[in-house]
């Protein structure tokens, strides 16, 4: 099961499936653990989860930070971009090193059992992401960017915070991102994440980055899909 970009990629390399085929939306399993948001009133707290590589940078994301920060520099200075699960990737280090941006990117890195609160790694993020004003998905800029959505958007849907994403080239992606209420950019266009980044003050500053009501995607959705999609095909086979 591919995405609608990918399954037309596919159906053209490999003519002879003809119209078999299906694109379902594997989702996520709920968290295991809730947490309650708390608006911080001095910090908008900004968190990645999962890696970061010289392929899927937050590179871009660090250039239009510090393009804001040149533009608004008191409004700058609330924002934590907290990223946790590996290292912010050698090209995003180098420029945020280089451009004294220390105080704003936070490496927190990989999160391993806590033994006093008796919590493992994976709840430890859970909560995180359930605490967070906004939950920042990369993309990446590479051209199978068109055939694939990021299984860590289905994970976010179910913390219910507000999603900013920076895309490249997947409509079908953005048309997600719309439905719950996301604030999407550009990866090639610097201007779109700084707009981003204005408008994400605002209604911070304002307080109305309420929880996201929408209902996530499931695994259980996935399932039924396939489940019906099969007894579709005995159907018409019959």
């Amino acid at each position: 099961m591919v995405y609608r970009a990918g399954y037309a990629q596919c159906k053209k390399r490999h003519p002879e499936l003809g119209d078999k085929g299906k694109v379902i939306l594997p989702g996520a399993e709920p968290p295991i653990v809730s947490a309650e948001y708390v608006r911080d009133p001095n910090c908008i707290h900004i968190g990645h989860f999962g890696s970061l590589s010289n392929v899927r940078t937050i590179k871009g994301f660090a250039e239009a930070f510090l393009k804001f920060k040149q533009d608004s520099p008191d409004s700058a200075k609330v924002f934590k971009i907290e990223c946790y699960g590996g290292s912010i990737d050698s090209h995003a280090k180098l420029f945020i090193n280089e451009n004294k941006l220390n105080d704003q990117f936070i490496e927190v890195g990989r999160l391993e059992y806590d033994h006093k609160k008796k919590i493992s790694g994976r709840e430890q993020i859970q909560i995180k992401m359930q605490q967070m004003d906004y939950l920042l998905i990369i993309h990446g800029h590479t051209a199978d960017c068109a055939e694939y959505i990021p299984s860590k958007f289905y994970d976010y849907l179910w913390a219910r915070r507000p999603i900013i994403a920076i895309t490249h080239n997947n409509k079908q992606f953005n048309t997600l991102l719309n439905k719950y209420n996301s604030f999407i950019a550009n990866s090639n266009e610097l201007d779109s994440i700084v707009q981003a980044l204005n408008k994400i003050y605002l209604i911070w500053k304002k307080g109305l980055n309420k929880k996201i009501q929408l209902t996530p995607i499931g695994t259980v959705d996935a399932t039924n899909s396939i489940i019906n999609y099969v007894n579709y095909e005995i159907h018409r086979s019959n």
